[in-house]
Protein backbone atom coordinates (compact mmCIF):
# COMPACT_ATOMS: atom_id res chain seq x y z
CA UNK A 1 0.00 0.00 0.00
CA UNK A 2 3.05 2.21 0.65
CA UNK A 3 3.87 3.68 4.03
CA UNK A 4 6.24 6.17 2.85
CA UNK A 5 8.54 6.61 6.21
CA UNK A 6 7.86 3.75 8.64
CA UNK A 7 10.83 2.87 11.01
CA UNK A 8 11.30 -0.72 13.11
CA UNK A 9 9.59 -0.57 16.66
CA UNK A 10 12.33 -1.14 19.41
CA UNK A 11 10.60 -4.57 20.57
CA UNK A 12 12.86 -5.27 22.84
CA UNK A 13 11.22 -2.73 25.83
CA UNK A 14 9.35 -5.30 28.07
CA UNK A 15 7.30 -3.15 29.12
CA UNK A 16 5.53 -3.13 26.01
CA UNK A 17 1.94 -5.27 25.58
CA UNK A 18 2.44 -5.86 22.18
CA UNK A 19 3.36 -9.75 21.01
CA UNK A 20 6.96 -9.35 20.14
CA UNK A 21 6.51 -12.30 17.35
CA UNK A 22 4.78 -9.75 14.88
CA UNK A 23 7.25 -7.08 13.31
CA UNK A 24 6.22 -3.26 14.39
CA UNK A 25 6.80 -0.43 12.83
CA UNK A 26 5.88 2.85 13.47
CA UNK A 27 4.25 4.92 10.12
CA UNK A 28 3.85 8.56 9.41
CA UNK A 29 0.75 9.40 7.26
CA UNK A 30 1.15 12.98 6.00
CA UNK A 31 -1.76 14.93 5.32
CA UNK A 32 -2.08 17.32 2.45
CA UNK A 33 -1.38 20.90 4.12
CA UNK A 34 -3.10 22.73 1.25
CA UNK A 35 -6.02 20.54 0.68
CA UNK A 36 -6.76 20.89 4.36
CA UNK A 37 -6.35 24.43 5.46
CA UNK A 38 -9.01 25.26 2.52
CA UNK A 39 -11.13 22.29 3.45
CA UNK A 40 -11.44 22.90 7.09
CA UNK A 41 -10.85 27.05 7.45
CA UNK A 42 -14.21 26.91 8.98
CA UNK A 43 -13.62 24.54 11.81
CA UNK A 44 -10.47 26.51 13.22
CA UNK A 45 -8.39 29.39 13.13
CA UNK A 46 -5.36 27.77 12.94
CA UNK A 47 -4.25 25.09 11.01
CA UNK A 48 -5.09 21.22 11.57
CA UNK A 49 -2.44 18.75 11.88
CA UNK A 50 -0.79 17.57 9.00
CA UNK A 51 0.38 14.16 9.99
CA UNK A 52 -0.94 10.85 12.14
CA UNK A 53 1.92 8.64 13.47
CA UNK A 54 0.58 4.68 13.45
CA UNK A 55 2.06 1.85 15.20
CA UNK A 56 1.82 -0.99 12.64
CA UNK A 57 2.37 -4.24 10.60
CA UNK A 58 3.47 -4.92 7.27
CA UNK A 59 2.73 -8.27 7.24
CA UNK A 60 0.25 -10.64 9.70
CA UNK A 61 -2.05 -13.56 9.53
CA UNK A 62 -5.59 -13.43 8.66
CA UNK A 63 -6.74 -13.38 12.25
CA UNK A 64 -4.78 -10.13 12.92
CA UNK A 65 -5.24 -8.02 9.94
CA UNK A 66 -6.12 -5.68 11.62
CA UNK A 67 -2.43 -4.58 12.78
CA UNK A 68 -1.97 -3.33 9.40
CA UNK A 69 -3.23 -0.10 7.30
CA UNK A 70 -5.29 -0.58 4.76
CA UNK A 71 -6.24 1.53 1.78
CA UNK A 72 -9.83 1.30 2.76
CA UNK A 73 -9.36 3.13 6.06
CA UNK A 74 -7.23 5.83 4.09
CA UNK A 75 -9.65 6.40 1.96
CA UNK A 76 -12.26 6.86 4.68
CA UNK A 77 -9.99 9.56 6.40
CA UNK A 78 -10.60 11.48 3.40
CA UNK A 79 -14.39 11.55 3.08
CA UNK A 80 -14.60 12.39 6.84
CA UNK A 81 -12.12 14.84 5.87
CA UNK A 82 -14.19 16.10 3.11
CA UNK A 83 -17.33 16.35 4.47
CA UNK A 84 -17.17 16.41 8.61
CA UNK A 85 -20.50 18.26 8.82
CA UNK A 86 -21.85 14.37 8.56
CA UNK A 87 -19.91 14.07 11.64
CA UNK A 88 -19.82 17.39 13.93
CA UNK A 89 -21.16 16.37 17.64
CA UNK A 90 -22.01 13.31 16.88
CA UNK A 91 -21.41 9.57 18.79
CA UNK A 92 -19.67 7.80 15.93
CA UNK A 93 -19.01 4.13 16.20
CA UNK A 94 -16.27 2.28 13.86
CA UNK A 95 -16.69 -1.04 13.60
CA UNK A 96 -13.29 -2.81 12.86
CA UNK A 97 -10.99 -0.05 13.28
CA UNK A 98 -7.84 -1.64 13.25
CA UNK A 99 -5.30 0.83 13.87
CA UNK A 100 -7.32 3.00 14.39
CA UNK A 101 -6.62 5.38 11.87
CA UNK A 102 -10.27 6.45 11.41
CA UNK A 103 -11.36 7.09 14.72
CA UNK A 104 -8.30 9.26 15.40
CA UNK A 105 -9.70 11.68 12.51
CA UNK A 106 -12.88 11.38 13.61
CA UNK A 107 -12.11 12.36 17.16
CA UNK A 108 -11.47 15.83 16.13
CA UNK A 109 -15.05 16.53 14.47
CA UNK A 110 -17.50 13.67 16.67
CA UNK A 111 -18.45 14.14 20.68
CA UNK A 112 -17.44 10.69 21.34
CA UNK A 113 -16.09 7.50 18.74
CA UNK A 114 -16.49 4.15 19.85
CA UNK A 115 -13.44 2.68 18.21
CA UNK A 116 -13.84 -1.25 18.02
CA UNK A 117 -12.34 -4.35 17.11
CA UNK A 118 -12.11 -7.85 18.25
CA UNK A 119 -8.53 -9.23 19.19
CA UNK A 120 -7.31 -8.10 21.77
CA UNK A 121 -3.37 -7.39 20.77
CA UNK A 122 -5.12 -5.11 18.17
CA UNK A 123 -7.18 -3.15 20.73
CA UNK A 124 -3.66 -2.66 22.58
CA UNK A 125 -2.27 -1.44 19.40
CA UNK A 126 -5.41 0.33 18.43
CA UNK A 127 -5.08 2.09 22.08
CA UNK A 128 -1.67 2.84 21.85
CA UNK A 129 -1.95 5.03 18.60
CA UNK A 130 -5.01 6.66 19.86
CA UNK A 131 -3.06 7.67 23.08
CA UNK A 132 -0.27 9.00 20.46
CA UNK A 133 -1.96 11.11 18.41
CA UNK A 134 -4.29 12.41 20.92
CA UNK A 135 -3.75 16.07 19.83
CA UNK A 136 -6.52 15.25 16.94
CA UNK A 137 -8.79 14.94 19.48
CA UNK A 138 -11.38 17.96 19.93
CA UNK A 139 -9.25 19.59 17.06
CA UNK A 140 -11.69 21.08 15.32
CA UNK A 141 -12.54 23.21 18.26
CA UNK A 142 -16.16 22.74 17.52
CA UNK A 143 -16.80 20.05 20.27
CA UNK A 144 -15.97 20.59 24.31
CA UNK A 145 -14.45 17.37 26.16
CA UNK A 146 -14.75 14.95 22.75
CA UNK A 147 -14.20 11.52 24.11
CA UNK A 148 -12.32 8.16 22.13
CA UNK A 149 -13.48 4.53 23.85
CA UNK A 150 -12.09 1.41 22.42
CA UNK A 151 -13.90 -1.72 23.12
CA UNK A 152 -14.42 -5.43 21.83
CA UNK A 153 -16.82 -6.58 19.93
CA UNK A 154 -17.54 -9.75 18.45
CA UNK A 155 -20.24 -9.53 15.44
CA UNK A 156 -20.93 -12.70 15.82
CA UNK A 157 -22.19 -12.14 19.42
CA UNK A 158 -25.50 -10.52 20.36
CA UNK A 159 -24.07 -8.50 22.89
CA UNK A 160 -27.09 -7.12 24.34
CA UNK A 161 -28.33 -10.00 25.16
CA UNK A 162 -28.36 -10.38 29.34
CA UNK A 163 -26.39 -13.62 29.59
CA UNK A 164 -24.03 -12.38 27.79
CA UNK A 165 -23.61 -9.12 29.80
CA UNK A 166 -23.01 -11.24 32.88
CA UNK A 167 -20.88 -13.37 31.49
CA UNK A 168 -18.68 -10.55 29.54
CA UNK A 169 -15.14 -10.06 30.96
CA UNK A 170 -14.30 -7.38 32.75
CA UNK A 171 -11.54 -5.71 31.09
CA UNK A 172 -10.25 -2.40 29.86
CA UNK A 173 -12.10 -3.47 26.36
CA UNK A 174 -15.06 -4.32 27.80
CA UNK A 175 -18.46 -2.47 27.30
CA UNK A 176 -19.81 -0.51 30.14
CA UNK A 177 -23.21 -1.28 31.30
CA UNK A 178 -24.18 2.27 31.09
CA UNK A 179 -23.41 1.79 27.64
CA UNK A 180 -24.63 -0.94 27.14
CA UNK A 181 -28.06 0.31 27.67
CA UNK A 182 -30.46 1.26 24.86
CA UNK A 183 -27.43 -0.19 23.08
CA UNK A 184 -28.24 0.06 19.37
CA UNK A 185 -29.62 3.26 19.77
CA UNK A 186 -26.36 4.97 21.42
CA UNK A 187 -25.11 5.92 18.32
CA UNK A 188 -25.78 8.77 15.11
CA UNK A 189 -23.32 7.35 12.48
CA UNK A 190 -21.81 4.03 11.78
CA UNK A 191 -18.53 3.84 9.54
CA UNK A 192 -16.45 0.51 8.46
CA UNK A 193 -13.18 0.14 6.21
CA UNK A 194 -12.35 -2.87 4.57
CA UNK A 195 -13.90 -5.16 6.44
CA UNK A 196 -15.34 -7.33 3.29
CA UNK A 197 -12.68 -9.93 2.63
CA UNK A 198 -14.52 -13.22 4.31
CA UNK A 199 -18.05 -14.30 3.79
CA UNK A 200 -18.65 -15.91 7.08
CA UNK A 201 -17.40 -12.82 8.81
CA UNK A 202 -19.23 -9.95 6.05
CA UNK A 203 -22.44 -12.07 7.14
CA UNK A 204 -22.04 -11.15 10.71
CA UNK A 205 -20.68 -7.83 9.83
CA UNK A 206 -24.21 -7.21 7.87
CA UNK A 207 -26.10 -8.45 10.34
CA UNK A 208 -24.90 -6.12 13.30
CA UNK A 209 -25.68 -3.05 10.97
CA UNK A 210 -28.93 -3.89 10.45
CA UNK A 211 -29.11 -4.29 14.08
CA UNK A 212 -27.84 -1.09 14.25
CA UNK A 213 -30.01 0.72 11.53
CA UNK A 214 -33.71 -1.26 12.20
CA UNK A 215 -36.06 1.38 13.35
CA UNK A 216 -33.89 4.39 12.45
CA UNK A 217 -32.68 6.96 10.15
CA UNK A 218 -28.75 6.58 11.02
CA UNK A 219 -26.17 6.28 8.15
CA UNK A 220 -23.73 3.39 7.66
CA UNK A 221 -20.58 4.36 5.90
CA UNK A 222 -18.12 1.42 4.39
CA UNK A 223 -15.49 1.88 2.33
CA UNK A 224 -14.23 -1.12 0.63
CA UNK A 225 -12.06 -2.68 -2.33
CA UNK A 226 -12.97 -4.50 -5.05
CA UNK A 227 -11.09 -7.38 -5.33
CA UNK A 228 -10.68 -9.44 -8.43
CA UNK A 229 -10.07 -12.81 -7.88
CA UNK A 230 -9.63 -16.51 -9.98
CA UNK A 231 -12.75 -18.50 -8.96
CA UNK A 232 -12.00 -21.60 -8.55
CA UNK A 233 -16.47 -22.87 -8.82
CA UNK A 234 -16.79 -20.70 -11.93
CA UNK A 235 -13.06 -21.01 -13.83
CA UNK A 236 -13.00 -17.15 -14.10
CA UNK A 237 -12.58 -14.25 -12.50
CA UNK A 238 -14.49 -12.02 -10.41
CA UNK A 239 -15.21 -10.88 -6.80
CA UNK A 240 -17.29 -12.94 -4.54
CA UNK A 241 -16.50 -11.77 -1.53
CA UNK A 242 -18.20 -8.23 -2.97
CA UNK A 243 -20.80 -10.14 -4.71
CA UNK A 244 -21.76 -11.60 -1.48
CA UNK A 245 -21.73 -8.38 0.58
CA UNK A 246 -24.54 -7.00 -1.52
CA UNK A 247 -26.49 -10.04 -1.69
CA UNK A 248 -26.29 -9.55 2.05
CA UNK A 249 -27.71 -6.05 2.09
CA UNK A 250 -30.10 -7.18 -0.38
CA UNK A 251 -31.41 -9.85 2.47
CA UNK A 252 -31.33 -7.71 4.83
CA UNK A 253 -33.70 -5.09 2.94
CA UNK A 254 -30.57 -2.14 3.55
CA UNK A 255 -30.60 0.60 1.02
CA UNK A 256 -27.16 0.95 -0.33
CA UNK A 257 -25.56 3.84 -2.89
CA UNK A 258 -22.56 4.54 -4.13
CA UNK A 259 -20.46 7.92 -3.50
CA UNK A 260 -18.37 9.01 -6.47
CA UNK A 261 -14.98 8.91 -4.95
CA UNK A 262 -13.81 10.86 -7.53
CA UNK A 263 -15.44 14.13 -6.02
CA UNK A 264 -13.75 12.97 -2.15
CA UNK A 265 -10.20 15.11 -2.20
CA UNK A 266 -7.19 12.86 -1.11
CA UNK A 267 -5.89 14.75 1.97
CA UNK A 268 -3.65 11.36 3.12
CA UNK A 269 -0.52 11.27 0.79
CA UNK A 270 0.72 8.12 1.45
CA UNK A 271 -1.25 6.09 -1.16
CA UNK A 272 -2.61 5.57 -4.44
CA UNK A 273 -6.44 5.40 -4.82
CA UNK A 274 -7.39 2.29 -6.92
CA UNK A 275 -10.60 2.45 -9.31
CA UNK A 276 -11.47 -0.21 -7.23
CA UNK A 277 -11.82 1.65 -4.05
CA UNK A 278 -15.66 2.51 -3.35
CA UNK A 279 -17.60 3.70 -0.75
CA UNK A 280 -21.09 3.01 -0.21
CA UNK A 281 -23.91 4.88 1.80
CA UNK A 282 -25.98 2.38 3.55
CA UNK A 283 -29.28 3.03 5.52
CA UNK A 284 -32.37 1.24 6.28
CA UNK A 285 -35.43 0.68 4.65
CA UNK A 286 -37.86 2.03 6.40
CA UNK A 287 -41.83 1.02 6.22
Amino acid sequence: MGILRSRKKNNNNNKDPVNHREKYFYSTLKLCRSSLDTQLSNTRVWRFPSIITLCNCKKTSLQKVGLQIWAGSLVMCDLILHKPEIFYGKSVLELGAGTGLVSIVLSAFAKKVYCTDLKVKVLENCLRNIIKNSYWCGYSGLIEAPAVEVRRMDWAEDITDKKFINQMKKSKFSWKREEMANFYQNFDVLVAGDVIYDNELTRHFVKQANNFLEGTEKTLYVSLEKRINFVKETLSVGSPCYDYFFTLLLEFELHFEPINTSSIPQFVQNYERSVYQEVWKITKKLA
